[in-house]
């Protein structure tokens, strides 16, 4: 994989200083590329000194685990996944810490915090560790995709349903943030993994830029621009052009070349695996930036026509979604039934560990989707929003299952009692 990246970090049209900081680490061939932007909050609580310690802390945090990172190569490996989206967790978590302790050792510094956007790319794909309003997009062919979900009040409230759209140009508290590094010890971050593919811009920005130029709108700026560097300073000379009023940084990540992506057949690309997701009963409810971050337990499986996926008696702990092909599900080796592309199977070993009560076997060659019980349990724990959703889904849905076996039961009673009545004539 080659990768090239610029970006630049512009004062815009009002402000007197520069609050947001931006780093650029980009090897022309991996294993490790960093970008970062921040956006520093406080104007004279020395914002611009919350973001400078945040991209620096960042980069003597990565350069130190580098070599974690460089050895992540294969999309299959769910451990290694796990290991450095954590890891990337306590870099950013760390230098958090730090901002705030600058802040208790240095009166002056007092209030300053920064919001924060930081992508490590390696050979397969991006991780990506994110607090703040500051966004990270991806744009791939047709698709503009928000990595991130802002972390304001704004949106807290459109997503508790207390305000909607059209009301954001109204609302008094428009900027105000639920999350920012250095105003606290610790904060809630969001991390997710994404794949990547060659052709693909990755978008970061300070809430300068995106205010004013919508996310619907970077991929016409982007086929307009021949590469990165001109897309960039496109952007912000747009973004002055409507009113400049912030200081505004851009950052662009082009995916050049993966050679290894191409030749792999079992990379499902991700629009598909949002759209499959957006499908199952359990994530209909969820937001485009809530399922990529749900992204980061979902891992693909190939099985060949005829395989064993599950073995009826065996204990289970993974959820199946089929993507491409069709399985067979049989009990006691009969036939009852074969689910193709968009079903789903094995969603009850999500909650114990309890023996299969089927067996599945590939009918053609399949393409899976797949989620494992402690993944999904570490999601539930750590990701409190999305622990209400998935809970109400799951309810929801057995709910609907009770209903239909209510409906059965009493369509039994009646045959049954039909049956009686002619077995006593």
């Amino acid at each position: 994989m080659y990768i090239k990246a610029y970006g630049r970090s512009d004062i815009g049209r009002e402000r007197s200083n520069n609050e947001d900081n931006l780093k650029i680490l980009c090897p022309p061939h991996p294993p490790v590329g960093l970008f970062v932007v921040a956006d520093g909050v406080g104007g004279n609580k020395h914002g611009e000194v919350a973001s400078r310690l945040f991209v620096e802390g960042v980069e003597q945090r990565i350069r130190a685990a580098a070599d974690s990172f460089a050895r992540y190569r294969i999309e299959s490996d769910r451990e290694m996944r796990d290991d450095l989206l954590h890891m990337l967790e306590q870099i950013v978590d760390q230098t958090g810490l730090a901002i705030y302790r600058a802040t208790q050792d240095n009166p002056d510094l007092e209030g300053m915090a920064t919001t924060g956007v930081v992508i490590v790319m390696v050979e397969q794909g991006v991780f990506i560790a994110h607090a703040g309003d500051s966004r990270a997009y991806l744009l791939r062919g047709d698709q503009t995709y928000q990595l991130t979900e802002d972390h304001t009040l704004a949106n807290r409230f459109l997503k508790d349903g207390l305000i909607n759209q059209e009301d954001l140009t109204h609302f008094p508290f428009t900027n105000v943030l639920t999350r920012s590094f250095g105003g606290s010890p610790h904060v809630d971050i969001d991390t997710l993994f994404v794949q990547t593919e060659p052709g693909d811009r990755f978008v970061l920005c300070s809430d300068g830029l995106h205010n004013y130029v919508e996310g619907e709108e970077l991929l016409p700026f982007s086929k307009g621009c021949g590469d990165g560097r001109e897309l960039v300073e496109v952007l912000i000379k747009e973004a002055n052009e409507r009113g400049g009023e912030d200081n505004i940084t851009v950052a662009v990540v082009e995916v050049t070349d993966q050679q290894e992506a191409a030749a792999n057949p079992d990379r499902v690309d991700l629009e598909t695996r949002l759209r499959f997701l957006q499908k199952l009963f359990l994530f209909q409810t969820f937001t485009e930036q809530e399922l990529l971050r749900v992204m980061r337990i979902i891992y693909t499986e190939r099985h060949a026509r005829g395989a064993v996926i599950i073995q009826e008696g065996a204990p289970g702990n993974e959820l199946y979604v089929v993507v491409d092909g069709s399985v067979d599900v049989t009990l006691e080796g009969e036939y009852l039934t074969t689910i193709g592309a968009g079903g789903h199977f094995g969603e009850l070993a999500l909650l114990d560990n309890h023996p299969r009560s089927a067996s599945i076997l590939a009918r053609t060659d399949v393409t899976l989707l797949t989620i494992v019980r402690d993944d999904f349990n570490r999601l539930v724990r750590e990701e409190h929003a999305l622990a209400v959703k998935l809970l109400w889904c799951f309810l929801q849905n057995v709910a609907g299952r009770m209903r239909e076996l209510s409906v059965e039961v009493k369509d039994l009673n009646k045959e049954l009692s039909n049956f009686k009545t002619r077995f006593r004539g």
